[in-house]
């Protein structure tokens, strides 16, 4: 899973994935790489939400919201292995 605000960019995962795999055992290894949206968590009211485009407003009540560590994320959520 990689997080928007993660810095990583999955293209570039790929990329550099198939340079280091290469002449391994992970050769021609498909990444499925999921991708996850940043949220916001209204400080007035609690609630959840993504940021709509050019805005932070709470959808349920208006207020800015303030970022999560929802989005961040950068980790292995799991590995197939055929022999």
């Amino acid at each position: 899973m990689v997080g928007e605000r993660s810095g990583y960019i999955p293209e570039s995962i790929r990329m550099y994935f198939d340079v280091i795999a290469r002449g391994t055992l992970c050769e021609g290894a498909a990444l499925d790489i999921t991708a996850v949206k940043p949220r916001l968590r209204c400080p007035a009211c609690g609630a959840e939400f993504e940021r709509a485009p050019y805005s932070f407003a709470c959808p349920a009540c208006g207020a800015d919201g303030a970022p999560t560590e929802i989005g961040k994320e950068f980790y292995i959520e799991k590995i197939e292995v055929e022999s």
